[in-house]
């Protein structure tokens, strides 16, 4: 072959071969710019989004900061109301005391009869002075006062508040109120809405140690529970046991040939640092 000839091809080879170089080269490069136009987009975007972040991690800092501050004053006013609360409850339970204490020559009696109108005190006086005298043989009480309470019901009698001059008739009605079985008369002590919801809700264990055949009577707000021994120190049947020994829940007294053993007290009584044991806040114990 002619040398001419294989130069001319060599040489549209080359050219060819170079044009080939250049469109690769082209298409790289045109994909590099555009992979660089995208990273620098992606880069601010991220620019964009790290500024986000740190307003965000700003903002939640400032957050936590308010957070432990309301923390602080929550905290601080929880303090200051539980001081609120706890001299709120003291001076609760000094107004119930005060009120008890005042109430403590008081007696409440129901089922006592009702005139139609007009009842004085000086009535009610002497139906209950008649009532100690016939019915409890305490001739020489001296009331001071009685009024009735409650609105007036038809077919229904209110109950009678009593005063007493002296604790200790007040003391001697109590502790002869069995003898009012059957009269559908009672007598209660006169206490404060407070002690009477303190016994109310001990009402059920006081039912309960009845039923099972043990001593069961309130002293002011504190239930006591006593066992019931025979004379010859064997523990009485509860078969034989009668449940219904007076027509108060305040005073005990017990059957002939039968004497307690111990005493349990609940939960429910407490003690105050003004003013003591108040179960027994008028008596001794």
């Amino acid at each position: 072959m002619d040398s001419a000839v294989v130069k001319t091809m060599l040489e549209v080879q080359d050219q060819a071969y170079r044009g080939f170089l250049e469109i690769q080269m082209k298409q790289v490069d045109d994909k590099l710019q555009s992979m660089q136009a995208t990273i620098n987009k992606l880069t601010r975007s991220l620019e964009f989004t790290q500024r986000d972040v740190d307003d965000l991690k700003e903002k939640v800092k400032l957050q936590d900061q308010e957070i432990k501050c309301r923390t602080k004053e929550n905290q601080e006013l929880t303090a200051r109301l539980d001081a609120s609360s706890n001299i709120i409850k003291e001076l609760q339970d000094k107004s119930n005391y005060q009120e008890n204490y005042n109430h403590r020559n008081n007696l409440q009696f129901l089922g006592i009869e009702e005139r139609p109108r007009n009842e004085t005190w000086e009535q009610l006086a002497v139906k209950i002075s008649d009532l100690l005298t016939e019915k409890l043989q305490l001739p020489n009480v001296q009331l001071e006062c009685a009024h009735r309470v409650g609105q007036r019901q038809e077919n229904r009698h209110r109950p009678i508040i009593a005063r007493f001059t002296r604790f200790s008739d007040r003391e001697a009605i109590l502790r002869n109120v069995t003898k009012l079985k059957g009269t559908r008369i009672f007598v209660n002590e006169d206490l404060c809405a407070a002690s009477q919801e303190l016994r109310k809700f001990q009402l059920p264990m006081l039912k309960q140690a009845k039923s099972q055949g043990k001593i069961a009577y309130f002293r002011h707000t504190k239930l006591i529970v006593k066992d019931r021994l025979a004379s010859n120190g064997t523990r009485v049947p509860v078969n034989t046991v009668d449940d219904s020994r007076g027509s108060s829940s305040s005073a005990p007294v017990l059957d002939d040939g039968h004497r307690d053993t111990h005493s349990v007290f609940p939960t429910t009584h407490h003690t105050s640092s003004w003013g003591g044991d108040r179960c027994c806040w008028w008596s001794s114990c």
